[in-house]
């Protein structure tokens, strides 16, 4: 019993002491919080602690905008090309320019299938002097001590021949039998090429070395010729067209042209060139 008691005494004195302890210690938080300075302390830090948590709060806010107000990124699709059959490199755009097609000069070869270009040409006396002096221009060669002529005519009765004539449709590019304006001037630029050619030949003994030639200025040379020949040779189609066009002079003048049709292969041109050529001198000739 004595020890039961002794016990439960103990056990009361404990909590007793731990109950007076806990009052002791919030008697001095209290007496501490009671002090002004410590008082100033606590509300300053608990001041700053609001700042600091509003301040993040604000800012942790703004970054979420600012991650939601972003577009999202996506990756741009290849275009699709508007011709399926097209490179991607036709799609490019290109700087303004004026299309080839519109500025008439000498490698623009479509005008020359336009009547209005055909009768232009042949009304231009240069064209015609160009054309007149190939055709006639007798060229020396001095051989073996002594002095030969050669000509453009002469090379056409005995120089080409029928492989000759089979280069120069390859070279001119000729896939049908029907040939167009542009392509007949091609031929005979080729086969001034080719006279150029030769005529080196001879005049040097060899074959190893070629002429420089100037592309542009034979074309020049065989315009008037060429269309002269297509015109004067040619079929005769049912179309007429008038045009205005001009001289060397500026003078303008409308005139009525009907529309030929060439029909030509490597046989036929070999048996009827020179005759052409020929028949052009002729007539051309005897204009002032």
């Amino acid at each position: 019993m004595g020890n039961n008691c002794c016990g439960g005494d103990g056990k009361n004195n404990s909590e007793q002491l731990l109950q007076d302890q806990s009052q002791e210690s919030f008697k001095n938080m209290e007496s501490r919080t009671k002090d002004p300075n410590q008082q100033a302390e606590h509300a300053e830090f608990s001041k700053n602690t609001s700042i600091t948590n509003a301040s993040k709060q604000i800012n942790d806010s703004k970054s979420r905008q600012s991650q939601s107000s972003k577009p999202s990124v996506v990756p741009l699709k290849k275009p699709l090309n508007s011709n399926p059959g097209q490179d991607d490199d036709d799609n490019k755009s290109e700087p303004a320019q004026l299309s080839q097609a519109s500025i008439l000069t000498p490698d623009n070869m479509n005008k020359y299938d336009t009547i209005m270009t055909q009768i232009q040409i042949l009304k231009s006396d240069k064209a015609r002097q160009q054309s007149l002096i190939l055709c006639t221009k007798p060229e020396k060669i001095y051989r073996d001590g002594r002095n030969t002529e050669f000509g453009f005519l002469k090379y056409l009765n005995t120089e080409l021949d029928e492989e000759t004539a089979e280069d120069i449709f390859d070279q001119a590019e000729v896939e049908n039998i029907k040939v167009a304006v542009s392509e007949f001037i091609e031929i005979m630029k080729y086969t001034v090429i080719e006279y150029q050619t030769k005529l080196h030949e001879l005049r040097t003994g060899s074959d190893e070395t070629s002429p420089k030639l100037n592309q542009e200025k034979i074309k020049s040379s065989v315009r008037h010729l060429a269309i002269w020949c297509f015109r004067e040779f040619g079929e005769e189609q049912d179309e007429i067209e008038y045009v205005n066009v001009t001289d060397d002079k500026s003078n303008e003048m409308e005139e009525e042209a009907d529309n030929y049709e060439l029909r030509l292969d490597e046989g036929k041109y070999l048996k009827n060139v020179s005759k052409w050529v020929q028949k052009y001198v002729d007539e051309n000739s005897q204009q002032p």
